[in-house]
């Protein structure tokens, strides 16, 4: 048995999966129904081997900096400042002490 996060989107979890997936380069969808009007209501996939569900589930809760993903690995300062300018580039992603982005 494993543990699979589960996130909470209002309407962008495609999107965001979709996203998450550029970034991280050993990654891959796993499960991406069929668009229905509203688009799909939950998405797999996998990030450097881990899975992660998420689902449009409505505005009722929102991401804080409660939540992390968090990458271990012996990396390259290249790899570190690599990752970190494709996740700032998208949607006002701001670069943190100590490799975080928030």
């Amino acid at each position: 048995m494993t543990i699979t996060p589960f996130l909470w989107f209002d309407t962008q979890a495609e999107e965001a999966m979709t996203y998450y997936a550029s970034v991280f380069e050993r990654s891959r969808i796993t499960r991406r129904p069929p668009r229905s009007g509203a688009g799909c209501m939950s998405v797999e996939f996998e990030l450097e081997g881990q899975p992660l569900m998420a689902l449009n589930g409505g505005p009722h809760y929102t991401f804080t900096p409660a939540i992390s993903l968090v990458r271990r690995a012996a990396s390259t300062q290249s790899d570190i400042d690599r990752l970190l300018g494709r996740g700032s580039s998208r949607d006002g992603g701001v670069p943190n002490r100590c490799g975080w982005l928030n």
